[in-house]
């Protein structure tokens, strides 16, 4: 069984459209997490009645839409870089600068981080875990899994990207588009 070089790009494509499309539809919660802190702020100053809930579900939407918005922000190449000194180089090298600092400090540490996060989620949902602060106490064991599952998107965005950097590097594309 062979594998094209079509079909893989075709792959890295529909990974690309599913991270970016699971960002955009998660980005939509900011929406509920400002109103949130909105009626927080008026309920808090105007009415001296402050929420027992909100605190909690702000940073439970906020983790939400960041986790979950993580791997469109990888798969555009949008963040935090170090630019100043990167762009000066050439394409080729941004690409093998970006594929040896993936296998050696990204993919090490998320893998190691989901290794040892997996077995506190599953035990989260086995006593289906509440927050131990505050008065509301709401259930926690959903939010621990989000996270797992968002940085599970994360990674399967990473090794998208590690395909596509060592097709650049294997075919020589020194256009320096993606790198």
């Amino acid at each position: 069984m062979s594998v094209t070089l079509n079909e893989v790009l075709t792959v890295t494509k529909v990974v690309d459209r599913i991270s970016r499309k699971i960002g955009q539809l998660f980005s939509w919660l900011l929406i509920l997490l400002v109103l949130t802190m909105c009626y927080e702020i008026m309920v808090r100053y105007f009415f001296g009645k402050p929420t027992l809930w909100s605190y909690d579900l702000s940073y439970m939407l906020s983790s939400l839409t960041l986790i979950m918005g993580i791997a469109w922000v990888h798969a555009d190449r949008s963040h935090v870089n170090v630019d100043i000194f990167v762009n000066k180089f050439p394409a080729r090298l941004r690409t093998v600068l970006n594929i040896a600092f993936s296998l050696i400090l990204f993919f090490p540490t998320w893998i190691l981080v989901l290794w040892y996060m997996f077995p506190d989620v599953l035990y989260s949902w086995s006593i289906q875990e509440k927050a131990s602060t505050g008065t509301w106490r709401p259930i926690i064991y959903p939010f621990k899994f989000w996270i797992f599952i968002g940085l599970l998107i994360l990674v399967l965005q990473a090794v998208n990207e590690l395909v596509k950097d060592v097709i650049a590097l294997v075919h020589n594309d020194d256009t320096g588009d993606k790198a």
